[in-house]
């Protein structure tokens, strides 16, 4: 029980920081806190940092570092580049059916 109420005063007393200046000793300003707020304010900033922190590693940083990702950009514009090498193949085919029915046409007419 003693341990208790230790712990609850040192969290509830009130403490107050004064910033003073050095040459005059006028008061500049004064902070009222408790330890409690204190550890709030803290857990607070601690967790703020570290959400932010994990979503600059995961979005920004992982597009320059992690190379799984170079390696999924690499493997996206490869397939990108394997469907065009593919529709151009095709057209090049077509044109030369088209070139080679023109041949024969021509063969045919300068026969008759």
């Amino acid at each position: 029980m003693k341990i208790r109420k230790t712990i609850y005063t040192w969290l509830t007393t009130r403490y107050t920081m004064v910033i003073r200046s050095e040459e005059t000793f006028a008061e500049k300003k004064s902070f009222s806190f408790t330890y409690a707020k204190l550890l709030v304010f803290g857990f607070i900033y601690t967790s703020l940092i570290a959400t932010l922190s994990y979503y600059v590693v995961t979005g920004v940083l992982s597009t320059w570092l992690d190379p799984r990702e170079q390696v999924l950009e690499t493997k996206k514009r490869v397939v990108s580049l394997s469907v065009r090498v593919d529709s151009l193949s095709a057209e090049m085919d077509r044109k030369e059916r088209y070139i080679t029915d023109l041949k024969k046409l021509f063969i045919d007419f300068k026969e008759e």
